[in-house]
């Protein structure tokens, strides 16, 4: 008996542990796809990209509260996200030179004029600042 039921409670928890999927927002599919090279490749999630369209902003809406809701239920997140917020608002962090990078300012090893200008890191990188975010980030860096 006794090995019996050391057998059963872990098949128990392994079977309530695989029902207790996420509800995840349901998301359509559609008939896309594109062909390169020869090679066809279906995207049934096209009608994602359309950020106008209000389908769209609506399931990203419902994406947001379930992420919400389920972060909610984790120990330590808000712990987490506050210690993020706060290396976000140092000075050396969370500086964007344009909408697709994020830099710590440590290690910029120069600055390029041109348009919107590059900043080239120690490690060789180079990152096109944008027009619209020069003159902050040049204040930032104190050039």
């Amino acid at each position: 008996m006794k090995k019996l039921i050391c057998n059963l409670v872990p098949f128990l928890f392994y079977c309530n542990i695989s029902f207790a999927q996420y509800n995840y927002p349901a998301a359509k599919t559609v008939d896309s796809s594109d062909s390169y090279f020869g090679v066809t490749y279906k995207d049934p999630y096209r009608w994602l990209e359309d950020l106008k369209d209000s389908n769209v902003l609506g399931w990203f809406k419902e994406q947001k509260e379930f992420t919400d809701k389920t972060m909610k239920n984790i120990d330590g997140t808000d712990s987490l996200l506050n210690q993020v917020q706060s290396y976000m608002s140092a000075k050396t962090w969370g500086r964007e030179p344009n909408h697709s990078h994020l830099i710590n300012l440590n290690y910029i090893k120069r600055y390029i004029k041109g348009d919107g200008g590059q900043i080239e890191l120690q490690n060789g990188t180079y990152v096109d600042v944008s027009r619209k975010k020069k003159d902050e980030f040049l204040k930032a860096i104190g050039y």
